[in-house]
């Protein structure tokens, strides 16, 4: 089950990059959008939906992270209020007048964190799905967790039963990874990936590192060229006194004076 979960939100990570919507009714663009993963998931749903069991995707980029909630709504401690034609499942037209409550309610009981700040939804809505007794929460956090750690904790065993467990499925950078919350374990901490270093820093070699002003680099090729100078003359006399011929006198003639 695990596994087929994980197909799923790979598969849905690339719907859930879209820009948040402004109002919950736009929420039902994102329902077309995931109707390939919800039927994916039906044939497990279809074998659990009596079960205690709520299935979690959250999904991660560059600017929110997207969660959705796929719960059965007659689990709900005050799922008679909701449902008025008593036939076991939540209408459009019984959501909708429930939506604004019912939602708020779920998300006090499932709160999401990152690095340890509790975030709010900016948007979030609930669809019931056509084909089963399931409805699906999907929510928008505006904050950027790719590189942050991200904490989910439920409660929502207070609204439910105390049986309740949630399959959470987590995908950052295409990576999923699982985890499971009941009554003994209400939260799930995804730590921050490893961080890529950045080219290293050279060591400070002190002042032998500092770039020359104008005035020492002048200073230096005056010196420079003044040894070079020096050297150059100092070899040329050298030179012209080994080459220049000796000044011999005849034996029998007087020296000039």
């Amino acid at each position: 089950m695990k596994q087929a979960t994980a197909v799923v939100s790979s598969n849905l990570l690339g719907r859930w990059k879209q820009k948040p919507t402004k109002t919950v009714g736009n929420f039902r663009l994102l329902v077309a959008a995931l109707a390939a993963g919800t039927l994916a998931l039906s044939g497990l749903r279809a074998t659990a939906h009596t079960l205690p069991i709520s299935y979690v995707i959250v999904v991660t980029d560059q600017d929110y992270v997207h969660l959705e909630l796929s719960f059965n709504p007659f689990e709900l401690a005050s799922f008679t209020e909701w449902d008025a034609n008593k036939n076991g499942r939540l209408d459009p037209e019984e959501l909708a007048s429930a939506q604004d409550n019912l939602t708020r309610k779920i998300l006090d009981h499932l709160v999401l964190s990152a690095d340890g700040k509790s975030v709010a939804a900016e948007t979030a809505g609930i669809a019931p799905d056509a084909d089963s007794h399931h409805a699906t929460l999907r929510a928008h956090y505006r904050v950027d967790a790719r590189r942050t750690a991200l904490t989910l904790e439920s409660s929502l065993q207070e609204i439910t039963s105390s049986s309740h467990l949630s399959q959470v499925n987590f995908l950052r950078d295409g990576k999923p990874q699982l985890a499971q919350l009941d009554s003994q374990s209400r939260k799930v901490t995804f730590a921050a990936p490893l961080r890529v270093l950045d080219d290293p820093v050279p060591q400070s070699c002190g002042p032998a590192c500092a770039p020359a002003n104008g005035r020492g680099a002048t200073i230096a090729l005056g010196a420079a060229f003044a040894i070079v100078f020096f050297v150059a003359l100092r070899q040329a006399r050298r030179n012209t006194h080994a080459t220049q011929p000796a000044n011999l006198s005849h034996p029998n003639q007087p020296p000039t004076l």
